[in-house]
């Protein structure tokens, strides 16, 4: 969400120290990523996985994304 700083600050109403921890988690937290993941799957067929990121720095930056593999036989 883009908001002009008057705006911002208004609506956050935090000390000048806080907004620039807040300024810098946001810059440092990447819009998007690419991410390769090589593991060996189960036997053949459908399988459900669930990929955690964590983050110990952050309340709230913790991420899951959940998603099938097909696997076939060769």
């Amino acid at each position: 969400m883009e908001l002009e700083d008057n705006a911002r600050a208004k609506l956050l109403q935090l000390a000048p120290a806080e907004m620039a921890d807040v300024a810098r988690f946001c810059n440092r937290y990447p819009n998007s990523a690419r991410l390769r993941l090589d593991f060996v799957c189960g036997a053949p067929g459908r399988h459900n996985y669930t990929l955690y990121f964590m983050c110990d720095a952050y309340l709230g930056a913790d991420q899951e994304y959940r998603f099938t593999v097909d696997v076939r036989d060769e």
